[in-house]
């Protein structure tokens, strides 16, 4: 990714790719003023850029909205990122989420586990919990 007055290109290595600007915009303020309890992202391993951009909201546990991710590992290092990395963001910004894999059934994980190092594309589901 390379941001450049609010304009990013999407590269992967080794596919023939055009580049197309994208006018992105921080959820923060798109939505300034919402509360929105529910985010469901899936942008193909720009989920930490995401994260960065929508960080206000996160930022009171009370008000936090619950998150689904996508989780996938490839497109993570695709784009530049290490598979955890918008995982890590959240958490250091409010440190009160938890996070399950989504599946038959929620399945608890922790960070620096080799229970996430082993997961492969999923669901996840990120809630503040007191």
């Amino acid at each position: 990714f390379q941001a450049e007055d609010g304009i990013r290109d999407y590269k992967v290595t080794g596919v023939q790719t055009c580049a197309l600007p994208i006018w992105t915009v921080r959820l923060d303020e798109q939505l300034s003023g919402a509360k929105p309890q529910v985010i469901k992202l899936d942008i193909e391993g720009a989920e930490p850029l995401a994260i960065s951009g929508m960080s206000g909201m996160l930022q009171d546990p009370k008000k936090a909205p619950v998150l689904i991710i996508e989780y996938n590992p490839e497109q993570a290092v695709e784009a530049g990122f290490t598979p955890e990395e918008f995982l890590r963001r959240v958490v250091q910004i409010q440190p009160a989420y938890r996070i399950w894999k989504i599946g038959a059934w929620l399945t608890p994980l922790q960070l620096d586990t080799p229970a996430l190092k082993e997961l492969r594309q999923c669901n996840l589901l990120l809630r503040t919990m007191p």
